[in-house]
């Protein structure tokens, strides 16, 4: 038991005090459907009676009371009387059911819901360091099926047996008060059998558990692996082979949810065997009694529908708890990431206006070390990035170059030193100030599945796209001539992930869009690495007459030729800066770099 109470703290946890105090409601409901459930099973006693013998309207004192309350109909009178009454509270009992179950339903989906939104919304809080140690596909996986797993392996199991619980509760107490021992008895043995399984089946379900969760996850990442590399995948004709790497976790995670399905159900079927077994020992029992056949009929009718309806309640409950031992570890996971402290977010703190010359951009001794990495990724790294200047920065891979534009984006965290922008310290509470004024551009472009123009001014709504803005972003990034080339322009979708553009008609897209949202600074990573260079430098001429910063990480030296600082990289230390022919004349380090640089040759 001490499983299910982490359970249900775990799952408060989740829940936000309205969502608590919702869920009590819901409760209060749940309780007032099994009641009356219970009375529609209660009120079947005296109409069996009468059935059972005409005299008992005459002989039972509660029925005299009615019978005379009804105004003394005759036999067939009172028993169609006494049959409506049963229909009504039967339909009332039926309807508040479904009314109940819908609010049910309505209110575990409205958590699925609830769930996902924060758990995607705490993963985009954390900070870049987080992602660089988890998988996206696993991400992906606990939003979109570990949610629906949480939702209805737990929550609603979890509500359905709380109310089959109120109802069974209900009816054992009715039957207590009808006939104590028997009741007793049942309820023991049928109870007791239940428990007994369950006892012996939790452990293999919280390892099937374990089992489909690490199934789940593999077969997310192998999916997504072979989905996103499918042209290398069908180049170099390895769908087989991607195939079998899916296979083994999809065969676990099938494997062990299929066995889950045979815990929760199969006993039911020996269960309803004893149950009803008990209930023709008790009908040969109980006639044995004085009175006769009509004098314990409406006792063996009592026990029978009160049996139709608390076996089914029983199994529900029994099916419940092994559906939630089963998906324990998927809660688990899911409490884990929401309930991890977030980073602390400071009130944004004001970020001095960029200076009309000199630095705008500092790195003062600054080191990096990135988490659980051997080695330092920057050493002792300062360098001035000057107001409305081009800056590149060059070197082998490994040597630092991205770690340093991560740190100027802050994306990162020195570990010692400081960065500062317009001589204020780059503090986490100003991070997002300085973000509002920067643009970046990666090697590789995200693109969603939508038009050019919605690329171009990504995320914002169509409404909300400033058209002057966007064609002289377009302009800049020699995009114009390729936009003048389409039948739709503009409105021209570019396929999932942009699959309908080449490389450089990629790479454009992404210095337009770091354009449209007009950038006191622009940060390139590789951004130009599948152009030609006579586009390249066109783009570089654009850059420099709108008299945008800009620090530029590359491997081709002729990017960065006619650049005003170029800053060398070499195993996490600046070795050298300057122009190209201060660097050519002075530097080891870059005429090594030009002597491989086949674009410089």
């Amino acid at each position: 038991m001490r499983g299910f109470w982490a359970t249900l703290r775990q799952l408060k946890d989740l829940l936000s005090p309205r969502e608590r105090g919702r869920l009590i409601r819901i409760g209060a409901a749940v309780s007032g459907s099994a009641l009356l459930e219970t009375l529609t099973v209660l009120a079947l006693v005296p109409f069996m009676a009468v059935v059972a013998s005409a005299d008992a309207m005459y002989e039972q004192a509660g029925l005299v009371r009615l019978h005379t309350a009804l105004g003394s109909p005759d036999f067939a009178g009172f028993v169609m009387m006494l049959g409506a009454g049963v229909l009504c509270i039967v339909i009332l009992s039926n309807a508040i059911s479904a009314v109940v179950t819908w609010r049910l339903q309505r209110f575990v989906w409205d958590q699925h819901h609830d769930l996902s939104r924060r758990l995607l919304l705490r993963y985009l809080h954390q900070p870049y360091t987080f992602f660089l140690g988890r998988n996206s596909s696993e991400l992906s996986k606990n939003i979109l099926s570990e949610v629906e797993v949480v939702v209805t392996g737990i929550v609603l199991p979890l509500m359905f047996s709380a109310a089959r619980g109120v109802l069974a509760v209900f009816l054992v107490s009715m039957l207590m008060l009808v006939d104590p021992k028997v009741a007793v008895v049942s309820i023991s043995l049928i109870g007791g059998a239940y428990g007994l399984i369950y006892w012996m089946v939790r452990g293999p379900l919280g390892r099937e558990g374990q089992a489909r969760l690490a199934a789940n996850s593999e077969r997310y990442r192998r999916a997504a692996e072979a989905l996103a590399g499918v042209k290398a995948v069908k180049i170099l004709g390895m769908e087989e082979a991607f195939i079998g790497r899916f296979t083994s976790p999809s065969l676990a995670f099938t494997r062990a949810t299929s066995n889950r399905e045979v815990f929760a159900v199969v006993p039911r079927y020996a269960l309803e065997a004893v149950a009803f077994g008990g209930i023709t020992v008790l009908v040969m029992l109980v006639l044995g009694r004085p009175g006769g056949p009509q004098g314990v009929l409406p006792v063996v009718a009592l026990y029978g529908f009160a049996g139709l309806k608390l076996l089914p309640a029983l199994q529900q409950i029994f099916a419940s708890f092994a559906t939630m031992r089963f998906y324990t570890p998927a809660l688990e996971r899911l409490h884990d990431d929401l309930m991890e402290p977030s980073p602390a977010r400071d009130a944004e703190a004001v970020l001095a206006a960029s200076p009309s010359e000199g630095p705008l951009v500092t790195l003062r001794d600054v080191s990096l070390r990135y988490p659980d990495a051997p080695d330092m990724a920057l050493r002792g790294v300062s360098m001035e990035i000057m107001q409305g200047r081009l800056h590149g920065v060059v070197g082998t891979t490994g040597a630092g170059k991205t770690s340093v534009s991560d740190l100027v984006l802050g994306l990162l965290t020195p570990e010692s030193g400081e960065v500062t922008v317009a001589g204020d310290v780059l503090s986490p509470s100003r991070v997002q100030a300085w973000r509002s004024r920067v643009g970046y551009v990666p090697q590789e472009i995200f693109l969603s599945d939508d038009t050019l123009r919605g690329n171009i001014a990504f995320g914002l709504d169509p409404h909300d796209i400033d058209e002057e803005r966007l064609a002289r972003a377009v302009k800049a990034a020699q995009l114009d001539l390729v936009v003048a080339e389409l039948a739709n322009g503009l409105d021209t979708p570019v396929g999932e992930r942009g699959v309908r553009l080449s490389g450089g008609q990629r790479q454009r897209i992404g210095v337009a869009r770091a354009l449209y949202r007009s950038p006191e600074m622009l940060v390139m990573d590789e951004a130009t690495s599948a152009l030609d260079p006579a586009t390249e430098r066109e783009i570089v001429a654009g850059l420099r007459s709108i008299g945008v910063t800009v620090l530029w990480v590359t491997h081709r030296l002729v990017t960065v030729e006619g650049f005003d600082t170029i800053f060398v990289m070499e195993g996490g230390r600046l070795v050298a800066q300057g122009t190209h022919a201060e660097l050519s004349a002075g530097s080891a380090p870059y005429q090594l770099l030009l002597g491989g640089d086949d674009g410089a040759s």
